[in-house]
This record gives C-alpha cells, sequence and structure tokens, in this order.
C-alpha cells in the first residue's frame, strides 16, 4: 500500500514536470519550423546565447578565462545587436514560430534602445579583454551594477559605458546579461 501511494506520488510529480517543461519544448519545436526573416533572428538568438554562455562559464569559473574568447565573442554579441537585430524584427513578421510578443512592434523605440543598449555594452565587455585587475573587482552576482536594477535598467549613458569598458569584464557582463533579461522579459513570450 505505502509503495502504491509513493509510486503514485512520484508518477504525479513526474507528470507535473512534464507539462511545466511543455512550453520550452513547444517554444523549440516552433523555433525548428521558422522560416524566413523569423528562422535567421531564432538563429542569431542562439548564437548569441551560445557566446553568451561561454563568456559567463568564464566569469563563474567553469572554464579559463581566455581573453581571446572574450574578445571576440564579445565583438560578435556587439555585432548582433543594434540595427543587426531590429532589422530581423521587421512589421508583419509575427509568427506562430516565434517568441516574438506583439509588444515589440507596439513599443518600437524601446525595443531599438535595447538593442543598441545590447551593442554598445557588448562592445564595451570586449573592450575589457585585458583588464588588468583580474576577472573580478565586485563578485559577478551582485546586486547592483552602476546603479542597474536587477531586472529592467534604464538606457546606459555614454559615461556609464565609458565606465563599464575601462572596468572589470563581470561587471560589463553583468551589465549586458540584465539588458538581455530585461528586453526578454518586455518583448519574448514567457518560457
Amino acid at each position: 500500500m505505502q509503495l502504491e501511494r509513493l509510486l503514485s506520488h512520484w508518477v504525479g510529480a513526474l507528470a507535473l514536470t512534464g507539462l511545466a517543461l511543455m512550453p520550452m519544448a513547444s517554444a523549440h519545436e516552433a523555433h525548428k519550423h521558422a522560416t524566413g526573416v523569423v528562422a535567421e533572428r531564432a538563429d542569431l538568438m542562439k548564437e548569441v546565447g551560445e557566446a553568451s554562455k561561454q563568456i559567463g562559464d568564464m566569469m563563474k569559473g567553469k572554464t579559463p578565462f581566455e581573453p581571446a574568447v572574450l574578445r571576440s565573442n564579445g565583438a560578435f554579441i556587439a555585432k548582433s545587436g543594434g540595427s543587426t537585430l531590429t532589422a530581423l524584427f521587421p512589421a508583419g513578421s509575427q509568427s506562430s514560430t516565434s517568441d516574438a510578443l506583439p509588444a515589440i512592434w507596439e513599443d518600437w523605440p524601446s525595443f531599438e534602445d535595447y538593442a543598441d543598449q545590447m551593442s554598445k555594452v557588448a562592445k564595451a565587455l570586449s573592450a575589457t579583454a585585458d583588464w588588468q585587475g583580474g576577472l573580478s573587482a565586485t563578485p559577478p552576482e551582485s546586486k547592483q551594477v552602476l546603479g542597474l536594477a536587477p531586472v529592467a535598467p534604464a538606457p546606459l549613458s555614454d559615461a556609464e559605458i565609458k565606465a563599464l569598458a575601462a572596468g572589470p569584464p563581470s561587471a560589463a557582463f553583468e551589465a549586458l546579461v540584465k539588458t538581455c533579461n530585461a528586453c526578454h522579459t518586455a518583448f519574448r513570450k514567457p518560457r
């Protein structure tokens, strides 16, 4: 009897876990069927995610710090932001195979601001590759960088971007992650 209850509990828990993961699986399934500009932006975001993960693994000490990787991945992310990114979201390109929310086109200026900030912060991150103070002067998990809120940073000024480029890689990376997270919160379907 106890074994039956235990098995029933685990089967129920596994079923709930499967239901919770279905939206993530269906989002990735939908991208498999994307075509045209929707496929292009999904592919670009996947590449940006992979470049960011490599940097994040260095920041967390999971992989050795390699300035050349930080420099090239930061430059790639910078090149992928700004007008390169916004060009992949033309009017009328919302699709069931996309995670893009209508809010992108409804609040285009804010979307452009995030795309531009992504590019500028990633360029600053790339510039930190040869920073002499070590990987981090502040822990990557700190709650604030240059006064940024944990979720939705305000657009950074040119002076703040310059300060990121002159500081530790961890501060610039944290600002990049916060920029990406804020944009995804505002403009991407929840996963």
